[in-house]
């Protein structure tokens, strides 16, 4: 991981929590599973709760489009009078998410946010980003 990388890393996770900042799940598309031409039915995604604030684990039973992954998206506030700044992390265990198990019984399973990507959007093209709603990848 690159130090730039590492450091978006960083900021992802201190702010994860903060009530002031805005975390949610959309498709989002990865390069990174593009360049391993990755399938994406029977993988393992995260999704982040809104309600609940916590992080959850899915298997994906739909192949969907190409490489649009399921997505964490970070907003903490960086934006200028035309864009926004927001770090995108695949979702996809084994691309942008790495799994542990834990010995806890209520949550038997702790991850790790791997790589995250910065995108400047406008935003138009954030609040069109909020206001979708993609059923492609269906929880059980």
């Amino acid at each position: 991981m690159d130090s730039k990388t590492n450091s978006i890393h960083l900021q992802f996770n201190s702010f994860i929590m903060e009530k002031d900042k805005v975390v949610f799940c959309r498709p989002f598309y990865c390069p990174q599973c593009e360049s391993l031409r990755r399938p994406l039915d029977e993988y393992y995604f995260v999704v982040f709760g809104h309600d609940s604030q916590a992080f959850f684990i899915h298997k994906a039973r739909y192949k969907g489009i190409k490489w649009i992954t399921p997505s964490i998206i970070f907003f903490d506030g960086k934006q200028d009078d035309t864009h926004k700044e927001i770090m995108v992390a695949c979702s996809v265990v084994g691309c942008g998410m790495e799994i542990f198990h834990t010995d806890d019984k209520e949550y038997p399973y702790d991850i790790n946010i791997k790589k995250v990507r910065l995108y400047k959007i406008t935003h138009a093209d954030y609040n069109a980003l909020l206001g979708y709603k993609d059923e492609t990848y269906k929880l059980d």
